[in-house]
Formats: C-alpha cells, structure tokens, sequence
C-alpha cells in the first residue's frame, strides 16, 4: 500500500524539479552570465507568472508546446 503512495511523491518530486529548472533556474543564471547586477534580476515567482519576460530570454517558450506536437 505504501509504495505506491512513495512512487507518487517521488514523481511529483521529479516534475516538480525539472519545473524549478527551467522556469526559475536556468533564467536566473543566464542573466548572471550575461553580467545583469544580481539586484536587477526579477524574482523567480515572475518567470513563472509573466511567459513574456522567459519568452525575451528564450523565444522558442512563446510558441508553448507546438514545438513538441505532431
């Protein structure tokens, strides 16, 4: 009974990291690569609400999963 309730939370886990990198991390250390003042950079809760501002670093984001369908 429970490893299926540790399976859950172990992929929740795993989803929920690969999120993390790409709408907060990956952002944030390409803006501290291109030499923006850590102070400038926005904090990590607008990557994840304003899909303008990661569609400026990435712009490929803008067209969503279209890329990826058939």
């Amino acid at each position: 009974m429970l490893n299926h309730h540790l399976a859950g939370l172990l992929g929740l886990g795993s989803l929920s990291w690969a999120g993390h990198q790409v709408h907060v991390s990956l952002p944030i250390n390409q803006f501290l690569n291109a030499g923006v003042d850590p102070k400038e950079i926005p904090l990590p809760h607008e990557f994840i609400l304003n899909r303008d501002l990661l569609a400026q670093l990435y712009p490929s984001f803008a067209e969503g999963a279209t890329p990826f369908l058939p």
